[in-house]
Parts: C-alpha cells; structure tokens; sequence
C-alpha cells in the first residue's frame, strides 16, 4: 500500500516534483553530514558523544515515521 505523499500544487496523486524530490535529498544529505560532524566531535571533544547518540536517536525516530 503506497503511502500518501504530501500536498504539492499541480501534482498527481502518485508523483512528487522533481523540486520536492531534491527538497528532500538535501534534506536528508544535511542530516547526514549534521551526523557525520557530531561523530567527529564525538572522537575529539570531551563530552560530545552524547550530542552525537542524541542525534542519531532524533534522526532514526525521524526515519520510522516516513
């Protein structure tokens, strides 16, 4: 069963805009690399790995909703 996708202007039921497709590819490279510099932090800064498991928390519970 196909989920619904979000309300669009001009757009079919089954379809997103290719302008919403790269809305949430970068969406999603930006919370990729938000991760890939807490890991970071996490090696170098005292400290900095619970903002890191935090995030990766925030993002995974993110990730069950869509």
């Amino acid at each position: 069963m196909a989920l619904p996708l979000p309300a669009v202007p001009n757009a079919r039921a089954d379809t997103a805009s290719p302008a919403d497709m790269a809305s949430a590819r970068a969406s999603m490279d930006t919370a990729d690399l938000t991760l890939e510099v807490l890991m970071r932090q996490a090696l170098e800064v005292p400290g900095a790995a619970s903002a890191l498991l935090e995030a990766f928390a925030a993002q995974s519970r993110a990730l069950r909703l869509v």
